[in-house]
């Protein structure tokens, strides 16, 4: 039914929806919705595709493909919703092992179908992809915040005029005692100067006069060497001649050490001039660092207009994406809130509230078995064994197959009436739910569903086993009829049927 209305089932494909052995089907459903009668027909391929065919009022629905069907149809015509319907499906008992043993996936998929807790997960998950998505912005945001304030950071940092006017009070300062060191420098060089110069000058004073008193000598020393006066013929005392060159060589030696001091002054002199020059020289390196770097203020003063604009800018924009982050935070809360609410509080509450109604159903209809045990499922719904009056657990393993098929049909039971009493279900399905079970149990099961169903509710039980008539209020009989051995269909004959 299912199929013929939606043209899917969730977690099965069209191959496990068609009778063994077979490769093919045809569904046709007739049906009246929102006051209208509608007509399906959809085959059923295990392979490729498998067209559909629908009537409205007895006019066929023309369309371009079956998702634009089919959202007409759930749009314009159904009157109920899939979700509501597929909530009908209370036990599919086929897809599962016995329910006393399933393992958590197991029963993660019972809940799913008997609960319907896969809308919650669906939801949950939902809430997980905006949930992540939100987080995403959230990051992108954050990232763009840390980017701009770390751009306003520095442009204040880069106009902060009060660290300018410190920094340039802090240069002229320094260039202020460079100059001073320079000048001190000159000054002490030029005293330096003045004292050789001094020095040097007494020193050509007495070259010059020991240059006079040797030309002097040297003539004395060459007339008296003649021996004879040349203007009047006499002869010359040479008895001053050895004391006059003794004068001569004292004379050539005084010089020698005027010259040697000279030398000696002006080798000190250069070698004082050439600290001096690079220790002002040095001086002047670094204080044309500071001009340069005075430089570079005035131009940064320059732009810190510039960058006051820009920051007011940066800072709307901040201002803007701080908002927005809010924004992202407070819905992120927000998400979290409702997973919690579905993950836990209403699955919690829903499963409290089954869990409770079931274990009393199961212990109801266990007494009324008179099975020597009990069956209890715990919070989390794990199923347990213990025998009656004792609490001693029995192993779920020890049980025979024809014993666990009883425990599985008692908690059944237990799930048909809690959901019968929880969610006023008036129309119930049981699709071969007594195959493998003696006469006699079968018989005290009819009892038991007859005794729980209310006046307005009916149970279709589907069995290839024959039942006792007794308990129903009508039969419907099917056969199979085989032509040939290409064409196969089954005919349905209502034998009797009196509600």
């Amino acid at each position: 039914i299912i199929y013929g209305l939606f043209g899917s089932i969730n977690g099965k494909n069209n191959g496990d929806l068609i009778s063994w052995g077979r490769k093919k089907g045809i569904i046709e459903l007739y049906c009246i919705s929102k006051g209208r009668n509608i007509y399906i027909k959809r085959e059923l391929n295990a392979h490729g595709q498998s067209p559909t065919y629908v009537e409205v009022d007895g006019e066929e629905l023309v369309f371009t493909n079956k998702r634009e069907l089919q959202s007409q149809l759930e749009s314009e015509y159904f009157d109920t919703t899939r979700t509501t319907l597929e909530l009908l499906c209370i036990i599919s008992f086929n897809n599962f092992k016995s329910i006393a043993t399933l393992n958590t996936g197991e029963t993660k998929k019972f809940l799913d179908q008997v609960l319907g807790f896969y809308i919650l997960t669906k939801y949950s998950d939902k809430c997980v992809e905006f949930k992540n998505s939100n987080r995403s912005e959230i990051t992108s945001t954050q990232n763009q915040i840390n980017s701009i304030q770390a751009q306003i950071d520095k442009l204040i940092e880069l106009s902060n005029i009060e660290l300018i006017d410190e920094n340039t009070t802090e240069l002229n300062e320094s260039i202020r005692l460079i100059n001073h060191n320079i000048k001190t420098l000159d000054d002490k060089f030029n005293e330096i100067k003045i004292e050789h110069n001094e020095k040097m000058k007494d020193i050509n004073s007495n070259m010059s006069n020991i240059v006079a008193l040797g030309k002097r000598l040297a003539k004395d020393i060459e007339f008296i060497e003649k021996g004879i006066c040349p203007t009047c013929g006499a002869p010359i005392d040479q008895s001053h001649l050895s004391e006059k060159k003794t004068e001569k060589d004292l004379l050539m030696k005084q010089y020698q050490l005027e010259l040697n001091e000279s030398k000696l002054l002006n080798e000190e002199f250069t070698k004082q001039s050439n600290q001096f020059l690079s220790q002002k020289n040095e001086l002047i390196r670094e204080r044309d660092g500071y001009n340069a770097t005075l430089i570079r203020i005035d131009e940064q003063k320059k732009r810190i207009k510039v960058n006051t604009e820009h920051i007011d800018i940066l800072k709307c924009e901040l201002e803007k994406l701080s908002q927005i982050l809010a924004h992202h935070k407070n819905e992120d809360q927000q998400w979290c809130t409702l997973q919690s609410i579905l993950v836990e509080e209403v699955r919690t509450k829903i499963l409290d509230s089954f869990i409770n109604i079931l274990n009393q159903n199961i212990f109801k209809y266990s007494k009324y078995l008179q099975l020597p045990y009990t069956i209890r499922f715990d919070a989390n719904f794990k199923c347990s064994v213990a025998t009656f009056g004792f609490d001693k657990d029995i192993p779920v393993s020890s049980l025979s197959t024809g014993q666990l098929k009883v425990v599985d049909m008692v908690i059944i039971l237990g799930v048909l009436d809690a959901m019968i009493g929880l969610n006023g279900v008036n129309i119930i399905f049981l699709d071969e739910l007594f195959s493998n079970l003696d006469a006699k149990l079968r018989d005290e099961m009819c009892k038991i569903l007859k005794d729980c169903t209310k006046e307005d509710q009916t149970i279709f039980i589907i069995s290839h086993t024959e039942l006792n008539d007794a308990h129903f209020d009508g039969e419907i009989k099917a056969s199979l009829l085989q032509s040939n051995i290409h064409e196969r269909h089954t005919s349905l004959k209502i034998e009797h049927y009196r509600n």
